[in-house]
């Protein structure tokens, strides 16, 4: 689980979420938003994971058994990143 200092400040309001989606056991939440962080929250509203991209993330999803997320964004990269953790070097990245 993500500790709240480590949680970064929306710097301004125009970092609109990009894409959403539920976890396939659906117990978390996958969100995307052009500040550059996919965000993956439990259904107490908890932070569980974070990745921050170089670029604006478009869009994430969740593998099948739910251990993997897939993002991209306006860089045409996919970058595969543990939903588990605080993040910011993808495990893979697809270019």
């Amino acid at each position: 689980m993500a500790n709240e200092s480590q949680v970064p400040q929306r710097a301004d309001d125009n970092h609109f979420i990009s894409s959403i989606q539920w976890s396939n056991n659906g117990e978390r939440l996958l969100t995307s938003a052009y500040d550059n962080i996919s965000r993956v929250w439990s259904m107490q509203g908890k932070l569980e994971g974070l990745f921050r991209s170089q670029n604006s993330l478009i869009c994430s999803c969740w593998n099948k058994s739910d251990t993997l997320v897939a993002s991209g964004g306006d860089d045409t990269n996919i970058l595969i990143w543990n939903p588990n953790t605080i993040q910011k070097d993808p495990l893979y990245t697809f270019t």
